[in-house]
């Protein structure tokens, strides 16, 4: 699932490992640009219904490390 055909993300114990599925900006977040875009915005509300009931304390993405919480919070601004 995501931006390109084989696009997958992992969690692992209590972190997720979202790749380049989303870029973090000072503005919030945006679904990288790069691949399909409306296939892209569906997967987001698969990965929410995952994430959901998960404990998540950190999230890893291509260049950045952000406390769950504060990652959760620009992804659902995405899910709009």
């Amino acid at each position: 699932m995501g931006h390109t055909p084989g696009f997958t993300f992992y969690i692992f114990e209590n972190i997720l490992l979202i790749c380049d599925y989303v870029f973090v900006q000072k503005e919030g977040m945006i679904f990288n640009p790069y691949g399909p875009q409306r296939e892209t915005r569906e997967c987001a509300f698969i990965i929410d219904k995952i994430l959901q009931n998960r404990e998540i304390s950190k999230v890893c993405g291509y260049n950045y490390v952000l406390e769950y919480r504060e990652w959760r919070d620009k992804f659902n601004g995405l899910l709009v």
